[in-house]
């Protein structure tokens, strides 16, 4: 199957919910009927569940649905009418294209189209103009969303400069035309999808599917074949379980309910609000919250109910329950090249990740104090965030074998193993260090023992008791200090037995020597 592995996932989600045919499908991800239909009889053969795949790599969701052998047919292509001859035949009396098409199959056989086709075929190439009609919905089936052309400038409250112009976000419900409406700083997908976790709070659940127009934050690129939704938005829509269902560019029938909650808050609001300062967004939004508040309970001929009420007794009961933990607002970025060095940039700091990854293209996500390493949809590092400009955050568990064993030797990973190791280890390490002329050869000294101390096998006891005697001997050296752990002379010093002076002729005494310094006197 050829089509991309984020359309497959769409489509597996999709299908997971139960709710949406095969072409129902199709039309949301914009491939063939005939494609949702085989992979669904490869998710129901392959007996997995949405959940089971969802936190699967690339590879691995591959390996979990079988493999298609049925091989393509090789057909005839279709030979196409002469449009210009049809248009002209049917402007005489009494002809009709179902007649055309007759002669059109006795000429071509099975090498023609279907008459279905022919028809579609003939009023795409004349352009014959769609005639607009009133879209129904079902209730909690489309939340409508856009941003107001309008802004609210923000001012600073020292300087009473105008610091940034907010945008105002809005969403109406699809049956009970329901508005919510949400400020923020810009149309970035940070502030878009604040937008959208803060209306799915108002609302108290989740519509089946979200409209919004063709800006960037939602989707990249929208085409007659296919549409490429922004990778952020698209876990939003995956973490609450929506369907993304951008308008149509050049159609403003799709979202006229978005066009109208617009021009409301526009005329109704945000003109009313004209002459007031706001210090902040906290404060803009109370206010806005209070006057879309009075719309919706407001009263008339379209809503004789008000569309609160209204909106409680038909969307509110459809919505789907939001999920128990919210979606985290973070920073990502996608695609990210890990250097020759096994790291990754982030605001001019660098992080490392596992060596094997060195060159591939690995995805960042940032919260406020983490960032998470992932390739292909595998966790594979994650480190505290440091702003520190040019600085690294390495982890040994990210290095090889050799680049782990050089870096055992450097002088701020000695100083960190004689900690580990006790007291007068790290006394004897300072020794070396700081109190030798030769510092060169007291780094060394300390390197030999460690490699030494772990190839050895005796314990940090051993080390930490042969190191206090070495101490107390001035023995800084390697050399004493190996022969001192083999010999084992740390121990407590041994008492020399006193024994008895038998006597003797030739024994004098203390006596003797005193009797002899009075005679010379």
């Amino acid at each position: 199957m050829r089509i991309p592995y984020e359309k497959q996932r769409e489509i597996i989600r999709l299908l997971s919910t139960n709710k949406l045919s095969n072409r129902e499908i199709a039309r949301i991800v914009h491939v063939s009927h005939n494609t949702v239909k085989l992979l669904r009889t490869k998710f129901m053969k392959s007996g997995e569940t949405w959940e089971s795949l969802s936190s699967l790599t690339v590879q691995e969701f591959y390996q979990r649905l079988p493999k298609t052998t049925k091989k393509r047919l090789h057909r005839p292509r279709k030979h196409v009418p002469d449009w210009e001859y049809i248009k002209q035949e049917l402007s005489r009396k009494n002809m009709t294209l179902e007649l055309l098409w007759q002669e059109y199959r006795e000429e071509f056989g099975f090498n023609g189209y279907s008459y279905s086709w022919f028809v579609k075929l003939f009023n795409q190439w004349g352009k014959v103009q769609k005639k607009s009609m009133k879209q129904f919905y079902h209730a909690g089936e489309f939340l409508f969303v856009d941003f107001c052309g309008q802004t609210i400038p923000i001012y600073d409250a020292k300087t009473n400069m105008e610091k940034f112009k907010a945008q105002i976000f809005v969403g109406v419900m699809c049956n009970s035309s329901y508005n919510v409406i949400h400020a923020v700083p810009d149309q970035k997908i940070k502030s878009w999808i604040e937008c959208h976790i803060e209306t799915f709070k108002q609302l108290g659940g989740v519509p089946q599917y979200i409209m919004p127009d063709n800006l960037k934050a939602a989707v990249i690129r929208h085409t007659r074949s296919e549409i490429f939704i922004q990778k952020d938005f698209n876990e939003l829509a995956e973490h609450y379980n929506f369907i993304v269902y951008p308008a149509r560019s050049r159609e403003p029938q799709d979202k006229a309910l978005a066009e109208k909650g617009v021009q409301i808050v526009q005329t109704q609001i945000l003109a009313r609000l004209r002459n007031q300062r706001f210090y902040s967004l906290t404060e803009l939004n109370k206010e806005l919250y209070v006057h879309i508040q009075k719309i919706n309970e407001k009263q008339t001929k379209t809503f004789p109910m008000g569309r609160t009420k209204l909106f409680l007794q038909t969307d509110k009961v459809a919505l789907s329950p939001l999920p128990e933990l919210p979606f985290e607002i973070c920073e990502r970025k996608y695609d990210v090249r890990v250097n020759e060095f096994g790291l990754i940039e982030w605001n001019k700091h660098f992080y490392s990740v596992p060596h094997q990854y060195v060159h591939c293209l690995v995805d960042l996500k940032v919260t406020q104090q983490m960032i998470e390493i992932t390739h292909q949809r595998q966790f594979i590092a994650q480190h505290l965030l440091n702003d520190q400009t040019g600085g690294h955050t390495i982890s040994s568990e990210h290095m090889t074998e050799t680049q782990r064993a050089y870096k055992e030797l450097t002088l701020p990973y000695l100083i960190e193993w004689a900690e580990k190791t006790g007291p007068y280890t790290t006394e004897f390490v300072q020794k070396n260090i700081s109190e030798r002329r030769d510092f060169a050869n007291g780094v060394r000294t300390v390197q030999r023992l460690k490699q030494w101390s772990n190839q050895s096998g005796y314990t940090s006891q051993d080390l930490e008791s042969a190191l206090q005697y070495a101490i107390k001997i001035n023995a800084l050296t390697f050399d004493r200090i190996k022969s001192i752990i083999q010999k084992q002379v740390y121990g407590s010093p041994r008492e020399t037995p006193t024994t008895k002076l038998t006597l003797h002729h030739n024994i004098r005494g203390a006596d003797y020597f005193n009797i002899n310094k009075l005679g010379d006197k």
